[in-house]
């Protein structure tokens, strides 16, 4: 009975260290949608699921740092999903996409919406600009969305230095600080944004000069 308890110990303990449980991500989309697939970050297939009237269904690992991401073939973006919780749904339509049930995903998505908005509202901006042949309002522009980028994306990168999160909101400000502040940052990160193919490559670019 002894060996048994502590076999279940060690098993237990095995499954916590690995991330242990399974994720289901559950959703819809619309009608005329066949198959959906599941992507990781390289945009490798990781699965597929045949949609039945307009659901679909996958299980993956469980977690913070690894992402996952839904890919329907005539849409263009993937929706990023942050695997961090038993079970997650997705609504995807023509217009927009909802996530129940992953704190993580959601704030992610929102960050990523944030980001999107303010560069297409400066964007046209910086086109009337340059049209005008005012370069200088144009540097003054670029420089207000840049600070307006990083006062956003710092507290929400401190508050997910571990997690996948934090790794957008490096991603988005990372060349709008400068070496000193950005080695600060990344120096108190977790592995999940050191590793990051954006942000390893970043640093290095500051470092081996």
């Amino acid at each position: 009975m002894k060996k048994y308890l502590i076999l279940v110990a060690v098993l237990v303990l095995a499954a916590a260290c690995s991330g242990g449980e399974d994720c289901t991500i559950k959703g819809t989309v619309p009608d005329d949608v066949k198959t959906v697939l599941l992507i990781d970050r390289s945009e490798h297939v990781l699965d597929s699921s045949f949609v039945s009237n307009g659901e679909f269904r996958f299980v993956c690992d469980r977690s913070v740092e690894e992402p996952v991401a839904i890919k329907i073939n005539r849409y263009n973006e993937p929706v990023i999903i942050i695997p961090d919780s038993k079970e997650i749904n997705v609504k995807i339509n023509a217009k927009d996409v909802s996530i129940k049930g992953s704190k993580l995903s959601k704030e992610h998505a929102a960050l990523e919406k944030w980001a999107v908005n303010l560069y297409m509202t400066t964007s046209n901006q910086l086109e009337k600009l340059f049209e005008a042949g005012d370069t200088d309002a144009a540097d003054a522009l670029v420089d207000s969305r840049d600070a307006e980028i990083v006062k956003h994306c710092k507290p929400i990168f401190k508050a997910h230095k571990a997690d996948y999160v934090g790794v957008l909101a490096m991603v988005l400000m990372q060349n709008k600080l400068d070496k000193k502040d950005f080695l600060k940052l990344y120096d108190s990160a977790g592995d999940c944004v050191k590793n990051d193919f954006r942000v390893s490559v970043f640093h290095d670019s500051l470092t081996s000069k």
